[in-house]
């Protein structure tokens, strides 16, 4: 709709150019305003503004609104002529009146489009038509809404129009308005302003209240956005238009305990002058701080109030030299508005008025804060005449030629409008400081808040745009307030800032209490709950504040130092050991208790056995899949062989035994055959073990035990099914050699095999069902390899001595009776030797 209608209006204002230039002298319109200011000059500068206050009947009103456009009107004519102090040329000016109406304003600039070559002598009568002028470029208007009517108009005939005070957003799109520049900030502009102004003094929790929902509230979203509004909430959005019960409006606002008590205000000059008169009649200025942009800082200004409300206006300059002109103003002044609006201003009576104008205009202060813009609007044409006159009239030295070369090229002088710099030096005489018109940094504003009285404002701080942090010139005077100024901030009142794991829990939709997450959690993007991290990962506090969950660096068996010296000091010495024992066998082959227990069979036994040793310093090294499943097979073969073979002995000594009672001769007990066995039973196991292990491998494994505790542990997972594989084979063996033990137990009394077989196997078995229970309840892994590097140091330790030692003392303890038989008499001879059979090795010949 919006679009229509400025093509529509675009429609209207070509046709009634093209009815200028048909025939544009008789062209004749309603009175309007019949006041015009004009300087004369060799060029024309048009200036639109608002002069005369609106009346809804007629089309124009008969009083000037306020004085503040006499000082927009004076301020142009003061740059005029100092640009003339410089210019080769004489700039005049023509100042006409939109009435405050935007449809007045488009008939006015209709002044200003260019006549046709020829024109027609008026003959007219009453209403006389409308006087035109030849201008290079308008300056104006002072509101947006006219602003955009003219520019439509003045596009037409390619003429510039530079603002001072038009800051809507729309204005900035240059299909509609391809002529149009300003020399203000935006809406935009104002709005980033007020939202920096919020955040540095921590006013997170706001109520807005906003008269075009399209423009400044969506402008105001979006900015709060790119500044990060997760810090920010605004509960309530009211839209107020001037047909609205605003009274009504604010009394709601009221009945919340949990209400914000910043209000800001997204309206233009009407809606907000509205809003504070709303305010005041309410009496609710001291309940609640009201915040607003240029617009609502004028309402302050003029009214007085709110009392306490803040207002973001430009950024004030003394313009001494301006002020100065403005002094030598007297009644006599040409501008046709002048006298009027001075003699209201002053309060001058119908007698004694021009002594009355004079006297005060000679110690007048100025007023409007804007006034440096108006100044740079008229500044732009003088810096764009000196830049088109030394492009294209470098031969032009008489004013005649400057001027003849200006209009042959005039189409071309737009150009030199856009984006062109400020030259001030031009006007070398107006003194106007460096930090007051360098704008590279950021456009300038300043906070003022209201001190409840007419025309005297507070100002409490500077914000410069794209700079550091708003510079604090006084502190906000909170005495006006009768709430509890801590209210004002967010966070002291209802939105406080949660700590690091710490999530809101809302009571209302922006206010919250703040609790802490489970230790394994960190708060969402949405600060309103809690989100576990992925296994393995543990939250950690950013620079920013905010949390990430990282990775847990994984611990593993190597990392403790401690705990790998002792279990590798004690596979070293079971090493050891099982090679010195096999060198010990070697020394002792002929000796009738090591051949009863089959020397081939013993030296696998102890291979085997070293084999569980050599799998301690695999299973420390830094966890791998291939370094877990080879320490496993070789715990795995370590225990299951070495069980293999005793049973492979029992089955020896229960078959000799059996048939040496019988007289039988006993077969399968060769070395070779028992050698040959144990290596087919081996190489079963180990292709069992690499099945299985294909199909469910051994492998490395990062785990956590406990998703609430930050420890992780890299360490050997053996898949349950090839453990309790593990399991039952081994205890089947262990069963079976108990079997075989107990049916062996009649053997004499000097063969105590049998027994040591016993032994060992019940040795295990207690092993086992203390260990296996424990290994499958035990979360934590590395406890778990710890369990089994410990079941193979007992266990293989106990084995070791019921199997060897206990042979190794037999046979040494022989040995020295032997030494003591052969040192003794003849007497004591017998009686030692009477007791060993007759070979000195007992029963144990019998199984050689």
């Amino acid at each position: 709709m919006l679009t229509m209608a400025y093509h529509l209006f675009s429609a209207v204002a070509i046709t009634l150019h093209l009815l200028v230039y048909r025939n544009w002298a008789g062209f004749v319109l309603p009175p309007l305003g019949d006041r015009q200011y004009v300087q004369e000059g060799d060029l024309y500068i048009g200036g639109i503004f608002s002069m005369t206050a609106f009346d809804p009947v007629k089309p124009c009103g008969q009083f000037v609104d306020t004085f503040n456009a006499i000082e927009t009107v004076e301020t142009m004519a003061f740059m005029v002529n100092e640009l003339n102090k410089r210019l080769p040329i004489q700039l005049g000016f023509v100042v006409i009146d939109t009435c405050s109406k935007e449809s007045v304003a488009a008939v006015q600039a209709l002044r200003f489009l260019p006549l046709s070559d020829t024109e027609s002598d008026n003959t007219s009568a009453t209403p006389e038509p409308l006087t035109f002028y030849d201008v290079i470029g308008v300056v104006g208007t002072d509101q947006s809404f006219t602003t955009k009517a003219v520019s439509r108009i003045l596009n037409a005939a390619n003429i510039p129009i530079i603002s001072f005070w038009a800051t809507d957003i729309a204005l900035a799109d240059k299909t509609l308005y391809p002529n149009f520049q300003r020399v203000i900030w935006s809406d935009e502009e104002l709005i980033e302003a007020i939202v920096q102004f919020l955040l540095s003094n921590h006013f997170y929790y706001f109520t807005i209240m906003y008269e075009n929902e399209y423009s400044l509230r969506k402008v105001f979203e979006r900015i709060l956005t790119e500044y990060g509004a997760d810090r920010i909430c605004h509960p309530e959005e009211v839209k107020v238009t001037d047909t609205d019960d605003i009274e009504d409006i604010i009394r709601h606002l009221m009945i919340d305990k949990l209400r914000p008590h910043v209000v800001v205000v997204l309206a233009h000059t009407k809606v907000s002058g509205m809003i504070a008169d709303a305010v005041i009649r309410t009496q609710t200025e001291h309940k609640l701080l009201w915040v607003g942009g240029d617009a609502w800082m004028r309402a302050l200004f003029h009214k007085g109030g709110p009392r306490g409300s803040v207002g973001l206006s430009f950024y004030r300059t003394r313009l001494v030299n301006l002020e100065n002109y403005f002094r030598t103003l007297n009644a006599s002044n040409k501008n046709p508005w002048f006298l009027e609006a001075a003699v209201t201003k002053f309060s001058c009576g119908e007698l004694n008025r021009a002594s009355c104008v004079n006297e005060n205009m000679r110690n007048y202060q100025l007023f409007e804060l804007g006034l440096l813009y108006v100044l740079k609007a008229v500044l732009v044409y003088g810096t764009a005449l000196s830049d088109f006159f030394r492009a294209y009239c470098k031969n032009g030295s008489s004013k005649e030629n400057l001027l003849i070369c200006f209009k042959r090229n005039v189409e071309w002088f737009p150009n030199f409008l856009k984006d062109a710099p400020i030259n001030w030096d031009l006007v070398p005489d107006l003194n106007v400081a460096d930090d007051d018109i360098n704008t590279n940094d950021g456009w300038r504003f300043s906070v003022y808040q209201s001190l409840g009285i007419p025309h005297d404002i507070h100002r409490i701080q500077d914000i410069v745009l794209n700079s550091h942090a708003p510079i604090q010139v006084n502190s906000l005077n909170t005495s006006f307030f009768s709430f509890d100024v801590n209210k004002l901030i967010a966070t002291d009142y209802c939105m406080p800032v949660c700590r690091f794991g710490e999530y809101r829990f809302h009571i209302s939709q922006c206010c919250w209490i703040c609790k802490p997450c489970r230790a394994n959690e960190i708060v969402s993007n949405a600060a309103t709950s809690c989100k576990q991290c992925p296994i393995l990962h543990w939250p950690s506090e950013r620079s920013d504040g905010t949390g990430s969950c990282d990775f847990i660096e994984p611990h593993h068996l190597d990392n403790n130092i401690y705990l790998r010296i002792v279990f590798l000091s004690i596979a070293i010495l079971g090493f050891m050991t099982k090679v010195g024992t096999l060198w010990w066998y070697s020394r002792n082959k002929e000796n009738g208790i090591v051949k009863a227990s089959s020397i081939e069979l013993s030296c696998v036994q102890l291979l085997f056995l070293g084999c569980g040793y050599l799998s301690i310093p695999v299973f420390l090294t830094q966890p791998t899949d291939f370094s877990c499943s080879f320490g496993f097979l070789l715990y795995n073969l370590s225990f299951i062989v070495t069980y293999a073979l005793v049973l492979f002995k029992a089955v020896r000594v229960y078959r000799i035994f059996t048939h040496y009672k019988k007289n039988l001769k006993v077969s399968y007990i060769s070395p070779v055959f028992q050698i040959t066995a144990c290596f087919g039973f081996v190489l079963f196991e180990v292709l069992r073990f690499y099945i299985f292990n294909w199909i469910n491998p051994v492998r490395s494994e990062v785990h956590q035990p406990d998703p609430l505790i930050p420890f992780t542990e890299r360490a050997c997972v053996v898949p349950n099914a090839i453990m309790f594989i593990f399991i039952i084979i081994t205890f089947v063996v262990l069963l079976m050699c108990t079997v075989l033990a107990f049916k062996t137990q009649t053997l004499p009394n000097k063969f105590r095999e049998s027994r040591y077989v016993s032994l060992c196997v019940v040795t295990t078995l207690l092993i086992l069902s203390a260990f296996t229970p424990a290994y499958f309840t035990i979360v934590y892994r590395e406890v778990r390899m710890l369990l089994l590097l410990a079941g193979v140091v007992i266990n293989h330790s106990f084995t070791f001595f019921f199997l060897f030692v206990t042979r190794i003392i037999a046979v040494e303890q022989m040995k020295r009776a032997r030494r003591q038989i052969a040192k003794a008499t003849p007497y004591q001879r017998f009686h030692r030797t009477s007791k060993l059979g007759p070979d000195g090795n007992a029963m144990e010949t019998a199984l050689d």
